[in-house]
């Protein structure tokens, strides 16, 4: 009997030789040409033919590999060369760059220079509203240069030109601007600017004007940052003048050094042992760092903005010595003017004195703009006063960053640790008694009710300024002095806590009439260009 799974056996030993022969030969070395040729077992010689075959194989494409290394290793030094060229390159126009940057300076420093000279003669005049027109501007220019010099010097000034510089900007009809006179002679010009040095501005036919030297704007922002050491050089007393080109000229002990920066300056300062800095007294706290154009914060008792601005305003001849206690002037309380051995205190007085002395500001209002001035002074008050001792005196975050510090470096120990906590307890009970009535119980209350009358009358002072420079027209007044007193201290704090300021400076013309007043009034100096 046959065996199955012999013929099966056989059968699967076929098939398999048969796929074996399908499967085509690695390497593409050799192949089987015959069934007798798969069976021959590879000799010797075989097995060598068939290695220096790989050998050669794997010989060209390591030559193939080798090329493609030079390749590379030769672009590498090439772009190893282009890169310390490009090096050098960029340290040529570097340097090339540093010394046109030089160049460009000095040229420009020659140029202002050469600009400042060709304005050597000329004066600025500010406060001449534009009302004037230009044909009258020779016989204005004439009666104000008879108002400053005696009549035979003012005759025989040559003037070679005038001419109104306008400002850029939407401005209000009736603003002023700035009026150039050009003069023949420096002795001319040497002339009138002694006759105003001494004056913070010169009243005339209505106008309050100010007088400057003509200068390039470099050189008035180069003046602007000597200022730090020019106000401390005022301070004490040390006498200086303008150099050309943007110098400083100092004498010190009959000595001139000549100062070219701010660093050089500072420098200066030190060896003399000056700092710019008034010296913190023992045993108060640190004064803090407030550089607002002399504003103080805002006190309860007493308010030195508002009547020096109403004097600048009106004219009068003021001198102010600012005084850190209240007990160093002579009876114990400021404001205080003093004139021709008179004392004058409070605020109220020392304005109707002003007025006495035929130093008013209000003159050329009629009875409706008086009668609103006093609506609105009495609107102030209400509104803005306790809004105003809350935010610096009640606010905790207010009082203990700016306000307390501030008064307690300027307050002698002990004082320093006690006075500005009474003075806080002041402020609270007065916005108590004037605000905390039914139904208003609780302070929270009470500061919610102050700060929203305090936003109505600043949007109601905001309105009523409108796009003017001043509440009624071209020329300051006593409303306008009010104004300024209670809105610059909080327009300029560094108050940490917004929550009025922030409403104020959404006000844009009201920022922009305290900005106007300080810069025509209180910041700028004839000494200063």
């Amino acid at each position: 009997m046959a065996d199955p799974h012999a013929e099966t056996s056989s059968e699967e030993e076929e098939t398999s030789m048969d796929a074996l022969d399908e499967i085509p030969q690695a390497g593409g070395l050799y192949t089987e040409s015959s069934d007798e040729e798969n069976n021959t077992p590879a000799t010797k010689g075989d097995i060598k033919s068939l290695l220096r075959d790989i050998r050669k194989m794997f010989q060209a494409d390591l030559a193939i590999l080798r090329e493609d290394m030079l390749s590379l290793t030769g672009r590498l030094k090439a772009a190893e060369e282009t890169s310390a060229h490009i090096k050098a390159e960029q340290t040529t126009l570097a340097a090339e760059q540093k010394r046109l940057t030089a160049s460009q300076a000095t040229m420009t420093l020659k140029l202002t220079e050469y600009e400042d000279r060709s304005r050597s003669k000329n004066i600025k005049i500010r406060g001449i509203p534009t009302t004037i027109d230009k044909t009258e501007l020779p016989q204005y220019v004439g009666r104000l240069l008879q108002q400053i010099l005696p009549h035979k010097q003012a005759k025989n000034i040559l003037v070679d030109n005038i001419y109104r510089i306008r400002r850029q900007g939407r401005q209000p009809q009736q603003a002023s601007s700035d009026i150039i006179i050009q003069l023949v002679t420096h002795l001319d010009k040497t002339a009138i600017m002694a006759a105003v040095r001494d004056l913070p501005f010169l009243a005339f036919e209505r106008h309050n004007l100010t007088f400057y030297n003509d200068l390039s704007k470099p050189t008035m922002q180069w003046r602007q940052t000597m200022r730090p050491i020019t106000s401390v050089l005022r301070r004490k007393k040390i006498p200086y003048r303008w150099g050309t080109p943007r110098s400083l000229q100092i004498t010190a002990e009959g000595i001139t050094h000549t100062i070219h920066s701010p660093e050089e300056g500072q420098l200066f300062l030190t060896q003399q042992g000056i700092t710019t800095q008034r010296e913190s007294r023992r045993g108060s706290p640190r004064r803090p760092q407030w550089d607002v154009d002399n504003i103080a914060p805002f006190e309860p008792r007493r308010d030195p903005h508002l009547p020096e601005a109403y004097a600048k305003f009106a004219g009068a001849p003021l001198k102010v010595n600012p005084v850190d206690y209240t007990w160093m002037s002579p009876k114990g309380s400021l404001p205080l003017l003093l004139s021709d051995g008179k004392e004058i205190t409070q605020t109220a007085n020392i304005l109707n004195f002003f007025r006495k002395q035929q130093y008013n500001s209000d003159y050329g209002l009629s009875a409706k703009e008086g009668s609103d001035t006093l609506a609105y002074i009495a609107l102030i008050e209400e509104n803005i006063l306790p809004a105003m001792l809350h935010t610096f005196w009640v606010d905790p975050e207010n009082y203990a960053s700016v306000t307390r510090p501030w008064y307690a470096a300027r307050t002698p120990f002990p004082l320093s640790y006690f006075l500005p906590g009474k003075m806080s307890r002041d402020a609270l009970n007065r916005i108590l008694l004037t605000k905390g009535q039914p139904p208003l119980y609780s302070l929270n209350e009470i500061e919610a009710q102050i700060y929203k009358d305090a936003k109505e009358c600043l949007n109601l002072l905001s309105n009523r300024l409108g796009t003017s420079p001043y509440f009624f027209g071209t020329m300051p007044t006593s409303l306008d002095a009010y104004v300024f007193g209670f809105v610059a201290p909080l327009y300029k704090a560094p108050l940490p806590k917004v929550h009025l300021q922030q409403h104020l400076k959404q006000l844009t013309n009201l920022c922009q009439f305290c900005d106007h007043i300080l810069g025509s009034y209180f910041s700028l100096t004839l000494t200063d260009g």
